[in-house]
């Protein structure tokens, strides 16, 4: 039965490709893509995507409308082919191939906007409340999106601070911690995000930091039938977040020695491995106390941790090729006044006009 869906998903891809010269990026394991020049219509690629449906039922089918926005270029420029190659073996670490993000679609954009803006040497992540992103986060991203800013995955901001991967100037790191309230909160956001997506003809992007203490149905009864951990494999497979642990406990670490802090961190890694089969690299640090332990983060394979301490506006961006990038920073954002209280008094706006953006 398989063998006969594999045919005919062939057979009308053929077909397709027979009668045009569309093209998007392979489902199999290998990386290439092709250099030949071709165009990509949202129709044609809707085509496309409804044969590889047929073999890969989890595939979310999102029709793109036409975009009156600046010309794209016509394939992936070749000096981003090395970027591409270690975004997709980060994506093998993480146990996670995301298509989308390798293809070329994706990378012309990218290319896009670094041709448009220039490069970005220092980059600012944002960070919301789990709880809370609602209509006022929502007009955030909104805001993002009209002014062209490039949302940088997990595995970019890995490229990034690892100074292996170029981004636009006009690039930020929106962050969050998820829990036993990402249920709603997550089922809201990727609706919205799937709005935004057809209207800007680009994605958004949420980096989502999971405290693990409580999901389990015999934890909690909020979560029966398993519905909490369901509701982060449904944001999985919807291709708008990244993930990484916000530990179990979420214990303030300085209060707790290294063992401690180690059997707390892998038992929240192996929770979302064993639910989510992601091998997360990234944490969210509890309080924004920073363990800067390098053989520990080594031991754990934490490569990248938010939360370091900030004291004015210099403070706030992450550099490329950043030294401290189990400590880096981010700026809380408030909704009522859309003013960041680290450091105090300085809205988004602000900030972004600061970095030239």
């Amino acid at each position: 039965m398989i063998m006969k869906k594999i045919c005919l998903a062939f057979l009308f891809l053929l077909l397709v490709s027979c009668s045009s010269a569309d093209y998007f990026p392979s489902l199999s394991n290998s990386q290439t893509s092709t250099k030949e020049e071709k165009s990509t219509t949202p129709e044609n690629e809707l085509q496309n995507f409804r044969a590889l449906e047929y073999i890969y039922p989890s595939i979310t089918v999102t029709v793109r409308p036409t975009s009156t926005k600046t010309p794209k270029p016509s394939q992936t420029p070749e000096k981003y082919d090395f970027a591409i190659d270690r975004i997709s073996d980060f994506m093998s670490e993480y146990n996670y191939y995301e298509v989308y993000y390798i293809s070329d679609y994706y990378w012309k954009e990218l290319s896009r906007r670094i041709e448009s803006y220039g490069n970005a040497e220092r980059i600012t992540v944002l960070k919301f409340d789990g709880r809370n992103l609602d209509y006022n986060f929502f007009e955030e991203i909104e805001y993002l999106m009209d002014n062209d800013f490039h949302f940088v995955t997990i595995h970019e901001l890995r490229g990034f601070v690892t100074g292996m991967v170029e981004l636009p100037l006009r690039s930020i790191v929106l962050v969050a911690d998820g829990g036993v309230y990402s249920r709603k909160t997550i089922n809201d956001v990727t609706s919205r995000f799937t709005e935004l997506e057809n209207t800007y003809d680009y994605r958004p992007h949420l980096q989502l930091y999971i405290w693990t203490n409580s999901l389990n149905p015999e934890e909690n009864s909020a979560c029966l039938e398993n519905m909490c951990w369901e509701a982060f494999r449904e944001a999985k497979i919807s291709g708008f977040y990244s993930f990484g642990t916000n530990s179990e406990s979420r214990s303030n670490f300085s209060d707790y020695n290294t063992s401690y802090i180690k059997t707390d961190i892998e038992i929240s890694k192996n929770e979302i491995f064993d639910e989510l089969e992601l091998n997360v690299y990234s944490i969210l640090w509890p309080y924004g106390i920073c363990v800067n332990d390098q053989d520990l983060m080594k031991d754990l394979s934490i490569l990248i941790g938010f939360g370091a301490p900030i004291e004015n506006i210099d403070d706030i961006y992450v550099n490329k090729g950043d030294e401290e990038k189990i400590c880096l920073p981010l700026l809380l954002v408030p909704y009522e006044d859309v003013l960041s209280t680290k450091p105090e008094g300085n809205a988004l706006q602000e900030i972004l006009e600061q970095m030239g953006q």
